[in-house]
């Protein structure tokens, strides 16, 4: 058994994962994928008037954000 964010999936199935994505296998074995490139553009907002801003920066620890 697999799942990918609740949906299951079928060995012969090809799924993109996306920063955040839960997956598991079997019945126990819980993983969160993340992709500090991704993420990082998720982070990254643009106003309305086309100007950007950031949020606060975070620091990035093997692939985990702190605030």
């Amino acid at each position: 058994m697999c799942y990918v964010n609740g949906k299951k999936v079928d060995f012969d199935t090809t799924v993109e994962l996306t920063s955040g994505s839960r997956v598991i296998f079997g019945k126990s074995h819980v993983f969160r994928f993340l992709n500090p490139d991704q993420a990082r553009k998720m982070n990254t907002k643009t106003e309305p008037t086309g100007g950007m801003f950031l949020y606060p920066k975070k620091k990035c620890i093997n692939g985990f954000y702190i605030i």
